[in-house]
């Protein structure tokens, strides 16, 4: 098995991390798209995956005592 090059992987997490931390800063994916040479745009959603998962993530470990599905419903009967 051949391992790619260090110049390869160095460009290959470039365009990863530029792609990432555009759409952090909502960039339009089809801006993403264009700007990377990619023909379907199913290849640039792959980074958008990573960007939804770190949302919520973040969205997850807010806490708000009180604020939960079950005590909204409790509250309402």
């Amino acid at each position: 098995m051949r391992y790619p090059s260090a110049r390869h992987r160095l460009l290959h997490c470039s365009r990863h991390t530029f792609s990432t931390l555009q759409l952090e800063h909502d960039t339009d994916i089809y801006t993403i798209k264009g700007m990377l040479g990619h023909t379907n745009v199913k290849t640039t959603q792959i980074y958008a995956h990573i960007v939804d998962k770190s949302k919520r993530n973040a969205a997850d470990a807010i806490h708000i005592d009180g604020l939960n599905k079950a005590n909204a419903v409790s509250e309402s009967a």
